[in-house]
Order: structure tokens, then sequence, then C-alpha cells
């Protein structure tokens, strides 16, 4: 059933501090429609009403920009995004984004007093074995072969989108198997007659890796991930389950890699936050719940970095620590960051203009922090020569999200959303 909205803010009675658009409708799982606020302070937006359809069907979110029963597509797949190319009245763009994929590794699981739980391999608190399996990844051939060229490779927790921020390491670790074998070597992990290498107690390098079933990119990722590992002699069983069991097997400590990823805020504060011992998950009621941390990482002179920075107002060297943290993290290695990502998204050009790029020129046109396009999006006039059926005084966008996005969870509550997830699980949470 429809839940409707009617006295909970509209455009006739807005709530508080409401925005640009204010949620009217909503039906779980198909819709969500939006009206504009008349009494928004800067203005009534030009465009009458959003409606944000959910599509759990890649190609059926292509045909329907094909065929303008929508008008905005979000987080398109790759080999989608390829059919929208040079379309009539589609314009497509391959925004940059502030998102990341990583390899996670259980660096040893424990409770935010650092009582040991779970069941993570005790061999991937090594990390001479954690950076040498770095140089096992061919991250731009993940970039190509996953993400069809939609991105970059990997190396800190900050993307390149956040110039100031971003630290590119001196010591960037690149694909290099032989130098994997050798880094394996020395640390003391030799094959064995099966090409499997152990430790010198014979304890095999043998892992869990998890992936999402909810992710095409997540279940492509590990299988890339798989083989480069079994290259250098690490053996790894894949397990897919759903985003909301892995969250709780992470929670748990029962793992010892996974992959999936982050968007990360403008602040680099938040993002820095999930590596502290503080983070890690926690007892309530006598059950153990997850935090922020994903990989357990617990390092003293970590927190006392991450303290510092958030006490420091002098931009230039508070963006000096944040560096110092992202080369601490890039050594350790926690994780193997794999991919920077770009967000692919298509619109009807032929029905609506005034798209604003976040960051310009190449950022991304709906998914950002704030409302800038919402504020200035607007049909296409009549004496433009368009044939769109749109007018200035009449007008609704309707936007559509994939199984990976739901638009109006990531403008209304960004701050909250710690990982990409599904539009359905978007939906039920939010």
């Amino acid at each position: 059933a429809v839940k409707s909205y009617k006295n909970e803010g509209t455009p006739d009675s807005p709530t508080v501090g409401a925005g640009p658009y204010v949620m009217v409708e909503r039906r779980v799982g198909q819709f969500i429609r939006m009206q504009a606020n008349p009494s928004f302070y800067r203005g009534k937006p030009a465009v009458d009403e959003v409606v944000f359809k959910i599509y759990s069907n890649a190609d059926a979110l292509g045909q329907a920009l094909k065929k303008g029963e929508v008008d905005f597509a979000d987080s398109i797949e790759a080999n989608v995004f390829k059919t929208l190319q040079n379309q009539p009245g589609i314009t497509t763009v391959n925004a940059v984004y502030s998102g990341f994929d990583e390899l996670a590794f259980n660096t040893g699981a424990a409770l935010d007093d650092g009582t040991p739980i779970g069941d993570g391999n005790p061999l991937l608190k090594d990390k001479a074995l954690r950076s040498a399996l770095g140089w096992a990844i061919d991250r731009q051939a993940l970039v190509d072969k996953v993400l069809g060229g939609g991105g970059s490779p990997g190396s800190t927790i900050i993307p390149p989108l956040y110039a100031a921020l971003h630290l590119k390491p001196a010591n960037e670790v690149t694909y290099d198997p032989e130098k994997a074998k050798s880094l394996l070597d020395a640390a003391g992990y030799k094959a064995g007659a099966d090409g499997i290498r152990a430790d010198s107690k014979g304890n095999k390098l043998s892992f869990r890796l998890f992936a999402r079933s909810d992710s095409d990119t997540s279940q492509k990722s590990v299988q890339f991930i798989k083989s480069y590992l079994a290259a250098v002699g690490v053996e790894t069983n894949v397990k897919v389950v759903s985003s909301d069991a892995l969250t709780e097997i992470i929670g748990q400590g029962k793992f010892d890699m996974f992959e999936w990823g982050w968007v990360v805020e403008p602040d680099p504060n938040y993002q820095l936050s999930t590596f502290t011992c503080a983070n890690r998950s926690y007892k309530d009621g006598g059950q153990i719940l997850a935090n922020l941390s994903d990989s357990f990482y617990c390092n003293p002179a970590y927190d006392e970095l991450y303290t510092k920075q958030g006490g420091q107002t002098d931009e230039a060297q508070r963006w000096e620590t944040v560096k110092q943290m992202q080369q601490m993290l890039y050594d350790d290695a926690p994780y193997i960051i794999t991919y920077y990502y770009d967000n692919p998204e298509a619109y009807r050009s032929d029905r609506f203009t005034g798209f604003v790029p976040q960051p310009d020129p190449d950022g991304s046109l709906l998914f950002q922090y704030g409302t800038w396009s919402y504020e200035n999006i607007k049909p296409v006039s009549a004496d433009s020569g368009s044939s769109s059926s749109s007018s200035s005084n009449s007008s609704t966008v309707y936007i559509l999200a994939a199984i990976a996005a739901l638009v109006i969870i990531a403008i209304i509550v960004v701050v909250l959303s710690r990982r990409n997830r599904t539009a359905a699980d978007l939906d039920d949470r939010e």
C-alpha cells in the first residue's frame, strides 16, 4: 500500500528546514514521489515534481530511459551504459566520483576493549603477508574488466576526487606477481607440492573470501582476485552472501577477506574513524554488534594522529596529518584498495537541462552533497526545438535507480550511508 505523507510536511505546509522538495508519497520497492517546496528559502524549483522509480534489472533500466519512461538513470552498469551512448535525446556522463572498492583483511577481530572475537585466520595478522598480496592484484585489469574502464586503479583511502587530501604514495604498489612471490618467500611462506604456500608450521595460506550477492561488480571482482592470488600460491574459497549477511559476518569477525567499498565524504574525519580501535565491534546486552571498523585494524599511533587531526584548525596542517594517516594505512595494509569507481549517469537531454556537476566539470549530476542540481534542473523550453512534452508550468522528472543505488537516499541522508547499498536495502532502512 502507498504510505501518504500529507500530514508530515507537504508543499502546502512544509516541514521546518525542508529542502527544495518534500516527500508526499512512497511505495516501498517501487517509487518515491517528491513535490517542489514553494517555501524553500532559495525559491521554489522549476520542476514541480520528482519521482524516484526503482528498477531491479539493469537492462530494464536502460530500456526505460530509451523509451522515455524515465528521464535520469544513476549508477548504470557498464554494459548498459554503452548501449545508451550516442542515443538520440540522451546524454551520457561517466562522472568522477568519491567511492572506492577494496579487498579487506581480518587483521585480528576484537571488541573495542580488545577482547578477541571471531574465527579469522591468524596468518592475516602478519603485515608482511598482507603487503605482499598487494603486488599480486592487477588493479588496472579490474578497472577494465569489472568496471568497463569506468574508474582508475586504487591506492589510498581518500579518492583523488579530493585533490588536496588524496595521498599518492611514493612507494605505490603495482601489479608484479613475481615480486609478490619473492616477498612471500622472504616472509617465510613457501609453496608446497600442491602449489599452496604455508608458514613454517605448515599452516596454509588458504582463506575465505566473501562477495556480495547484490553487487555484480563484487562478484566479478572476487573471481579475478581469486585467480590473482592463486597465481602466487594463495588459495581462496569464495562465499557469496547478501550485504546484510556480510555486515553481520564482519561484525562477528567470522571472515578472512571480503570485497566491498565506501563512499568518502568531503571531510575525511568519518572515513579515517573507520580504522580506529574504538570503532571495532562492541557488546550490547551480551550480543556482539558491528561498528564502523571492518578490518579490526588497531594502531595506537594511528589513533593519536586521528585525535590530532580532529583538533587542527589550520587546514594545511590538518591535511598533512590526514596524509600521514593514509600512508600509515597504506603501509600496514588492512585494505588493498582495488579501484576508484566512476558514477555512470544518463539523462534525457531532450527534456531536461540545468544539471550542475559536482565537482565541475565532470562530477556527478545528482548523487551529490547538497541539492544543487535539484534547484537548477528545468524542462527544455518549447522554443528550443525540443520535442519534449514537458512544460515549465507543470513538469515531472522521473529518476530511476537500479540495484546499485537509490538516489533520493543519497541526497537526503548521504552522511549516514557508510557503504554502497542496494536500492532495496536502502529503501528498507531509511
